[in-house]
């Protein structure tokens, strides 16, 4: 393995270069449908609203039943 310096002295192997160039060289054909779009700008930004969504679901989910008892102490302080 032939090894070379760059210019900030660190030492990058021939196969560690090969790598790289292997994993950013994807064709097109293996990146269609859904992982296309969703490196789109669309993509992004639905993918933003699904967590502001799911995070606000979760949330309700989990604090239903205390907002439930606190409604009902209020409701009950307010009708007797």
């Amino acid at each position: 393995m032939k090894k070379r310096k760059d210019g900030k002295k660190r030492v990058i192997s021939e196969a560690d270069k090969n790598h790289n160039k292997q994993v950013n060289d994807i064709p097109n054909d293996q990146n269609q449908g859904f992982g296309n779009w969703l490196q789109s700008s669309e993509g992004v930004a639905y993918m933003r609203l699904f967590v502001i969504a799911n995070a606000i679901v979760m949330f309700m989910t989990m604090s239903w039943p205390q907002f439930a008892d606190v409604m009902d102490i209020i409701s009950y302080y307010f009708t007797e």
